[in-house]
């Protein structure tokens, strides 16, 4: 009886110390926000698709209205089709970028974040800029929601506005 009130009581403390990790690991705060950000502004100077896919939550979504190179339009993304528009834009932008060895420029500018009041999502308003020398430049603003799920933070999607230009 009292292994068995032992074996209880362990796992009883194990369960809760589970769930207390679990619930830790689904929190955010602005710093963790910011460092997202900026592990977005690396893979994007690395023209690295499948760092940013990662970032991307399985339910993202993407309603984004856009101008500029072969015109423009409104486009909503899911997911693999977000991965596979990325992918497409990263090897667009090496292709230019190698042979000009011209790194992209990028920059985030995040404007406000506001956290829910249970800290489980953030919803960011933000302006990026990337460019390639003075050929290509991509300039987004827009709102995005982010959330953590055990220890990473993850996409959503929002709303954004895209203009591309080209020299």
């Amino acid at each position: 009886m009292v292994k068995w009130m032992l074996s209880a009581g362990v796992l009883i403390v194990a369960i809760g110390g589970l769930f207390w990790i679990r619930r830790e690991a689904s929190l955010l705060d602005e710093e963790l926000v910011y460092a997202h950000y900026q592990d977005e502004v690396n893979a994007l100077r690395r023209l690295d698709a499948k760092t940013l896919c990662r970032a991307m939550a399985e339910d993202y979504r993407l309603v984004d209205t856009s101008s500029g190179i072969g015109g423009g339009g409104r486009v909503e993304l899911d997911r693999e089709t977000a991965c596979r528009e990325t992918e497409s834009a990263m090897q667009a932008l090496y292709k230019i970028a190698k042979p000009t060895r011209t790194a992209p420029d990028v920059k985030y500018t995040i404007e406000s974040v506001t956290l829910s009041p249970d800290h489980r999502q953030a919803t960011v308003k933000l302006r990026s800029t990337l460019k390639i020398g003075r050929w290509v430049t991509v300039e987004s603003t827009g709102t995005e929601r982010l959330i953590r799920s055990m220890g990473e933070v993850r996409s959503l999607g929002g709303e954004s506005r895209t203009t591309t230009k080209a020299r």
